[in-house]
């Protein structure tokens, strides 16, 4: 029997619109589900108190939210939870709340979360309806715990990533090699690349591009000490327009993503080299985590393991213009088939219908 009542979703972020997380995995699918009749409720991301900070302001938060999850349970509401495990107080009290009312809760997380901390991150997913994982190796360990998980990965909109809209700028006769995220929390990997571009810059003429460099100093010194090659930092840009970010990766000729294998990329659910690939760009990247899934060796991008890997990938895209436009062209056919908002967000309003009863 149908339930034709509209439904209602209240939103918890993990971060701002600035975040790339919170902007695609909350923000932007709020947005699409609000046009496709759902009534979306966002709530200011929960307040990251130090462990034995005590203050008026974090008891009234606590109070607030206290009265918003039984608002939600008298409702019979739909909850959607993203990352909410780094706010220890909201976190418990939504699995008190959602089993004392009976609310319908959704947990999403696109990162290995569960190593910090664990217990949290376990008594959530256990607790949750459902659970929304950006990859599959977090689906595979989220269903250690419940049965009730969905695939949905991170997902761009076909139209900021129009190609038709951006202009490439002459390079002067150079190769650019790109890279974009937050630089601080990435030097470990940047470092995988760096003796590969000093033997490449050496042969070729190179500008290397990195982009969320935040003034970060060792990233600044890792590559502006190689001879020969152009480093250009982009310390900031205005995340929350995406056609900013889209409009600097147009520039590339080769995009890059490594990653060193630890537990945190393995559950990364590869936005870089989704970002490069929506984009045209020919990619290269570490086979960790998603990567593995999104790439396919020398058709839609290039997988590189180690140091003589990441010399010959790049290599071969930088001496042949037409392999790279060959590899982008299949790179963004991938993108518009499986990391399409417009195809994705029928996956969480399926969700969100099946879980208020209206289908």
């Amino acid at each position: 029997m149908t339930n034709n009542k509209t439904i209602t979703v209240h939103f918890v972020p993990r971060n701002t619109e600035t975040i790339g997380s919170s902007r695609l995995r909350v923000y932007a699918p709020a947005s699409r589900l609000a046009k496709m009749g759902v009534e979306c409720r966002m709530y200011r991301p929960p307040t990251l108190y130090n462990k034995y900070q005590f203050s008026i302001s974090r008891i009234k938060e606590f109070i607030f939210h206290f009265f918003m999850l039984l608002k939600i349970g008298f409702r019979k509401d739909i909850l959607f939870g993203q990352k909410i495990h780094s706010q220890p107080e909201f976190a418990y009290l939504a699995i008190f709340m959602k089993k004392l009312m009976g609310f319908r809760f959704i947990f999403d997380f696109d990162d290995a979360i569960f190593d910090r901390p664990m217990f949290r991150t376990k008594s959530l997913i256990k607790t949750a309806d459902t659970v929304i994982a950006g990859g599959h190796y977090l689906a595979q360990y989220a269903k250690q715990y419940n049965p009730r998980v969905e695939l949905v990965p991170t997902s761009y909109d076909p139209a900021i990533y129009d190609i038709t809209k951006y202009k490439k700028e002459g390079s002067g006769g150079k190769t650019n090699i790109g890279w974009i995220g937050f630089g601080p929390n990435h030097r470990e990997n940047l470092k995988l690349v760096v003796e590969p571009l000093r033997v490449l810059a050496q042969k070729y003429f190179l500008r290397f591009i990195c982009i969320g460099v935040l003034g970060d100093k060792d990233i600044k010194d890792m590559f502006s000490g190689i001879d020969n090659l152009e480093f250009l930092p982009v310390d900031r840009i205005d995340w929350v327009d995406e056609t900013i970010a889209a409009g600097h990766i147009y520039s590339f000729d080769i995009g890059i993503m490594p990653l060193a294998d630890t537990v945190r990329s393995r559950g990364s659910c590869g936005g870089k080299a989704i970002q490069y690939m929506a984009m045209g760009i020919a990619t290269v990247a570490s086979p960790v985590g998603e990567i593995t899934y999104l790439i396919e060796d020398g058709v839609n991008g290039y997988l590189a393991t180690g140091f003589d890997e990441w010399i010959t990938r790049l290599e071969t895209l930088i001496s042949d213009k037409n392999l790279r436009v060959k590899l982008g062209a299949n790179a963004r056919k991938t993108v518009l088939e499986n990391y399409n908002i417009d195809i994705n967000i029928l996956k969480i309003y399926d969700i969100i219908t099946q879980l208020s009863g209206n289908k």
